[in-house]
This record gives C-alpha cells, structure tokens and sequence, in this order.
C-alpha cells in the first residue's frame, strides 16, 4: 500500500518536472538552451534515482541493493563521500564494491552472508555493527608484534574488540571458529579449541583464510551459522598471521569464563 502511494506520488512530480527543477513554469521559457538542458539532466537524474528506489521496495520488503548503487543514489556516485561517512579509506570502500558487498535496511553486508529473519537477522546485524568498526582492530590484532609508536594503540584496540566480541558471546550462544591456511599440513583448517564437524578441506576453499565463522549450537552446517570475512588488505602479501587470532581466541574464551 505505501510503494502504491509512492509511486503515485512520484508520477505526479515526473509529470510537473519543472518542480525537480526548482525553477516556476513561467520562467521556463526564458531560460538558455544549455541552461533548460542542465536542469533537464538533473531531473532525468533524480527520476532514474527514484526509479531504482522503487523497483528495490517492488522486490522486497527490506530495502536491499547492491553498495554500488546505495553510493549512485544516496553519494551521486561519489565513493569518497560514502568512505568518509563510514569512516574508511575509499580504496576500502572500491574493494567493498569490486567484492559486490550490499546494503540491508541500511546495514552494510558480504554478499555471501546469508541474511535471515526476525531475531536472527537482528542477532547478524549487532554482529554487523560490532565488526563494522572493528574491521582495522582485528588487521592489527594480526599484526600483533608490531613494534612503533603505534604499538599502544594496536593493543587498545586489539583488547577493545575483545571486550566488544565477549558482550557478544555473553549474549548469543555463538562459538567463533577462525579459518587459516596451514602452511606444515598444506590444507585450511579451523582454529578453535571447541570439537567441530569433520567437514573436510573443500569445504573450507570456499572461505578466504581469515574468515571468522560464528555457528550457532556449535553446529557448523547449522542455518544459523554464517561469516565475517575480514579485510586481509593490511596485511603484507595478504598474509595470514593464525598466531594472533589464536590470542584473540584466548583472549575471548578469558572474558566469558569471568
């Protein structure tokens, strides 16, 4: 009932194209050729903008679409703009688009999350959230041994995530398993100390290393299990450190004992 009031809505406005325009009719027709045509372009603009918000609310009754087009229609395309309102670099934020990430309800997501309703999906998006603004704490935490006059705050932020994760784990009844490449064994495996499904080395090549696995239950072919993946960009050569999440592990495993 409210996408037929809208689209109403917007018919009407289409149909009186000059109100885009902010200009009255009557002057129209005084206006320059370049100048009717700038304000044309701006009202073709707005149209097919509106045009894409629609077809979105037509599919779903959650607003999703791709990054891309939440920058074109919210950031005039403009991803220094979008990287500034996130607080991210905008080669961060070229990565995201390049790896088709989403937006739900406003909520930025990997495309190969599956998204889920009622609780869970609220359950997925404070979990979103946390991670959202932790994406660089955790790149850090694998750079654990750095050295600098960084070194302080790469450790507050590393225990700062903790401290975040655990609020979580006191919550939900998630257990958090990490995915790495073996380099002695050569074949992914998963870092945690809890017992896990035999599920065998091809499963695994479907995540990057780096991957964070939160399973429900400890059930990892649960439909409540689901991924983070975790920026790897910091990394040199894309290297992944299992050392340090093995720490995390620890550290998170400490905070919910207490």
């Amino acid at each position: 009932m409210m996408t037929d009031i809208t689209f109403s809505m917007i018919l009407c406005m289409c149909f009186n194209y000059h109100i885009f325009c902010r200009i009255p009719a009557a002057q129209i027709r005084f206006l320059a050729v370049p100048a009717l045509h700038e304000k044309y372009n701006q009202f073709l603009l707005m149209y097919n903008q509106i045009l894409i918000m629609l077809l979105v609310l037509k599919q779903s009754n959650r607003l999703v679409m791709k990054l891309s087009e939440h920058i074109d229609l919210f950031f005039d395309g403009n991803k220094s703009a979008f990287a500034k309102s996130m607080s991210v670099t905008p080669q961060q934020v070229t990565k995201w688009v390049n790896d088709d990430w989403i937006i739900v309800d406003g909520t930025l997501y990997s495309p190969r999350r599956d998204l889920a309703r009622g609780n869970m999906m609220e359950r997925k998006k404070f979990l979103a959230s946390i991670f959202s603004g932790a994406q660089y704490a955790l790149a850090e935490l694998r750079e654990h041994n750095a050295q600098g006059p960084n070194a302080n705050g790469i450790a507050q932020n590393a225990r700062n995530t903790i401290e975040l994760l655990a609020e979580f784990f006191k919550k939900e009844n998630y257990h958090i398993y990490i995915i790495a490449y073996n380099n002695k064994t050569q074949q992914y495996e998963i870092y945690s100390s809890e017992s896990v499904f035999e599920l065998g080395v091809t499963y695994f090549h479907i995540f990057n290393p780096g991957t964070i696995l939160f399973s429900c239950n400890n059930d990892m072919k649960s439909e409540e299990t689901f991924e983070v993946p975790i920026d790897p960009s910091r990394l040199v050569a894309n290297r992944f450190d299992p050392y340090a999440f093995t720490i995390l592990r620890q550290e998170i495993q400490q905070a919910l004992s207490q």
